[in-house]
């Protein structure tokens, strides 16, 4: 029996929020991104945006830095790899085919 893709999946980016704000931030030639463009590109609320933020720092995908007033995010090398294993798990759900 083969191994299939669905036991790859990495289950904090099952919520379509931090999925987004992960895959923003992997699209980002340095990984990184101020927290008002984040949340403007993603179209989130403050409040939806700050609580799936500080689950992605806590676990050690995302590190935040101030400067002045404004918040930075990078994607750390733990995240990127995350992602790319999800989005690898994603592609060959949706590419498996299917038994007739």
């Amino acid at each position: 029996m083969t191994h299939h893709p669905h036991h790859d999946l990495i289950e904090l980016l099952l919520r379509p929020a931090r999925l987004s704000i992960v895959a923003a931030l992997a699209a980002e030639p340095e990984r990184r991104m101020w927290v008002a463009d984040l949340r403007a590109r993603l179209e989130l609320p403050d409040t939806r945006c700050s609580i799936h933020l500080g689950v992605l720092v806590g676990e050690g995908w995302i590190e935040r830095r101030r400067s002045g007033r404004r918040m930075q995010l990078t994607l750390t090398d733990v995240g990127r790899d995350g992602y790319e294993q999800h989005r690898g798990a994603l592609l060959a759900i949706v590419d498996r085919p299917t038994p007739q």
